[in-house]
């Protein structure tokens, strides 16, 4: 029978949406929600609408209910106490997460730029390799970002032949004149080429052919591979191309990881436009604290230098090569293999 003394909870999703209709139905209009979500409901009635019932216990619920209403009621508005309080602080620190990223950036820019016009300042042009120290092989690893490929091999073992570690004999054979090398992934080249693939001091690519197809030479191969990659990424390292900046970095990169808790909040809060701000804001910081290493004035000499050759090599004329030292001639040949630079191959 219809009735007016009714009382209703709802709780997680079902929370405060329930209505009471006059004859006293209950309805919890909750809409649609997602899957896995909570959403239970209490609903308790006058007793003696329910004669012909027997009763468990002799007490009411209507304290229960009244009490986990009020505590619900007193959960939900520090809920939105808190909700309110970083909606209010989220716009200060989101902007000044967004300033701290751009001054790292616009600093970086500034401080890049001025060493490009340092090295403009007191460089002169020239259309020859550079010549700072850095062998032939750190230079094209260096100028291609540090990333290997079978070209760099091609171009350090045509290198070795530049500087008479190693002679051709033949189109397509090599042999070992000298080990007494500048550099240790020279020496390490000379090991690996000559020595485990080749035989007695001498390779061909008939070597490299028969040596890589027997599949239980693979491991070593790229074992080998591996050692002489790292022996001239640490050439590259030693002449200090690349500035660290430790504090700088490790500063960003603590930063990015102090706002994941505060992401975690604004996403529990329902904040969802300043927690997707905040986790960009966070990626870009850590992603800054990884690869953030400006190069030294050395680094962008070479760089410019490397750039200026490869831009103006097709201006060179017969007359200035036949006048340069064959030398110059195969280190360009050498870097143009090396960085997989098809005009200057042409």
């Amino acid at each position: 029978q219809a009735t007016e003394d009714v009382l209703t909870l709802g709780y997680d999703e079902a929370y405060e949406t329930s209505s009471i209709a006059s004859d006293g139905i209950v309805h919890f209009a909750m809409g649609e929600v997602e899957s896995g979500t909570n959403g239970d409901i209490r609903v308790a009635y006058d007793a003696s609408l329910f004669p012909a019932t027997d009763l468990k216990e002799n007490k009411t619920i209507r304290e229960d209910i009244i009490a986990d209403k009020t505590e619900l009621k007193a959960k939900q508005e520090a809920y939105e106490n808190r909700q309110d309080l970083l909606s209010r602080i989220s716009p200060y620190i989101v902007s000044g997460l967004f300033i701290y990223f751009i001054a790292l950036v616009m600093i970086g820019w500034r401080k890049k730029n001025s060493r490009l016009r340092e090295v403009e300042r007191s460089s002169m042009q020239s259309l020859y390799f550079p010549n700072q120290g850095l062998s032939l092989p750190a230079t094209i690893l260096y100028i291609r970002n540090m990333s290997v490929s079978s070209e760099l091999v091609s171009a350090a073992l045509l290198d070795l032949v530049r500087k008479g570690y190693v002679k051709r004999d033949g189109e397509s054979k090599f042999v070992v004149v000298s080990s007494n090398t500048d550099f240790q992934h020279e020496n390490i080249l000379i090991e690996w080429l000559f020595h485990k693939i080749g035989k007695k001091g001498a390779f061909s690519l008939a070597d490299l052919d028969a040596y890589t197809k027997n599949k239980d030479n693979h491991s070593t191969y790229h074992s080998d591979f591996g050692k002489w990659r790292e022996a001239v990424k640490e050439e590259v390292k030693q002449n200090q191309l690349f500035e660290k900046k430790k504090g700088v970095r490790w500063t960003a990169g603590i930063v990015s990881l102090l706002i994941i808790p505060f992401i975690i909040m604004l996403g529990v809060h329902s904040l969802f436009m300043w927690m997707i701000f905040s986790i960009f804001l966070s990626i870009s910081l850590l992603l800054f604290a990884i690869f953030y290493q400006p190069q030294t004035i050395q680094g962008v000499r070479i760089r410019q230098q490397c750039k200026h050759l490869s831009s103006n090599y097709e201006k060179i004329s017969e007359n200035d090569w036949n006048d340069s030292m064959s030398d110059e001639q195969m280190k360009a040949y050498i870097y143009a293999i090396g960085t997989g630079n098809k005009s200057m191959q042409k």
